[in-house]
């Protein structure tokens, strides 16, 4: 298509350093500390409830919300809701260490401007995971465990995970069309222009698939849509992948054992 109608990226390669202390700045990392609170209050109210506990503990319900699934009273089954908080905890503090560490892409053309339309849209984001991560990880884990403790019922249980479902989805929603992609609706002054400020369609493949030995960068921006993508280049990228689907394989089987 570029070929067809012309498009071009031209002019001699440049770079640009952008150093501005007016720029929005994401999230550090010590926010997911949060996490840690959560857990810690999950487990104290689960041995705290421990005595009320019912001897049978309904763990599973059919689509037409009947108990089919039971396990025995045990202080093992307290841990069931900490484990799942603390693998969503895992899952959003590498979503927000994505948003942190990802490549950050800088017109050489006008440098002050797109960074700081990124650095609006990283700030965006960071916050976004970190609100989200912990309303469904309270959320989530806390009913589980008051579920657990005869407190709750599964279907308030359920209702509490559908909310922190919808959460997410509206706010991924909001932070789109206020933001775009690498910022792209943010008025960071100046007009845009036609021209293509970089060309790599050799590393893309697809448009959606990016591969290039040469970038150091394990997170990169998609080109197109939302979010971030990896540099399937990146042997940490082929690690990271075996090693989650080795802890998807292996979590039915390390439930069932506390269940």
């Amino acid at each position: 298509m570029k070929r067809e109608r012309g498009w071009t990226a031209t002019g001699a390669k440049r770079m640009a350093v952008v150093a501005d202390d007016t720029f929005a700045r994401p999230l550090s990392l010590w926010w997911d500390l949060v996490y840690v609170i959560v857990i810690v209050a999950t487990i104290v109210i689960g041995y705290a409830g421990y005595g009320g506990m019912p001897q049978r503990v309904p763990i599973h319900t059919n689509a037409a919300g009947v108990v089919d699934g039971w396990a025995d009273k045990s202080p093992l089954v307290i841990w069931f809701a900490p484990l799942t908080e603390l693998i969503l905890a895992a899952v959003m503090t590498g979503a927000h260490s994505a948003v942190l560490y990802a490549r950050r892409p800088v017109d050489a053309d006008s440098p002050v401007r797109s960074a700081r339309r990124y650095a609006a849209m990283a700030r965006a984001w960071s916050v976004y995971v970190l609100v989200v991560g912990v309303a469904v990880t309270a959320g989530v884990g806390m009913t589980v465990q008051l579920g657990t403790i005869g407190v709750l019922d599964l279907g308030t249980v359920g209702l509490a995970g559908t909310f922190a479902g919808m959460l997410a989805l509206v706010g991924g929603i909001v932070v789109v069309l206020f933001y775009g992609q690498n910022g792209s609706r943010v008025d960071a002054g100046g007009a845009d222009d036609e021209t293509m400020p970089w060309d790599e369609d050799r590393y893309w493949y697809g448009g959606v698939i990016y591969a290039n030995r040469d970038d150091p960068a394990v997170w990169v921006p998609k080109r197109f849509g939302v979010g971030w993508t990896v540099n399937m280049a990146r042997p940490v990228v082929w690690v990271g992948a075996v090693i989650l689907l080795l802890v998807v394989m292996g979590l039915p089987f390390a439930l069932s054992a506390l269940l």
